[in-house]
């Protein structure tokens, strides 16, 4: 029982910091974008509805990722114990 909690706990770890990544990866680049295109708002070279368009698009993309991340761990698990039933 208590290798099954240690391989619980090692899976539970590497899915914590995968998704520590993918989260700073999707709001990391939720502020570049904000942040590029502030200063693109100040230089007059586009207008704020622009700039609103693309932190819509680039959170759009984000939550892709995030879900990603979920998906993706489901279908290890999936794998996981159909090597074990088979």
């Amino acid at each position: 029982m208590t290798k099954i909690y240690g391989i619980g706990k090692e899976r539970s770890i590497i899915y914590g910091i995968f998704m520590l990544f993918v989260t700073i990866l999707s709001f990391g680049s939720i502020l570049a974008v904000l942040w590029y295109g502030a200063t693109l708002v100040v230089d007059g070279e586009i207008t704020v509805g622009n700039l609103t368009s693309f932190v819509m698009y680039t959170v759009t993309m984000s939550v892709g990722l995030l879900s990603a991340g979920g998906t993706l761990n489901d279908i290890i698990s999936a794998v996981a114990i159909a090597e074990k039933l088979f």
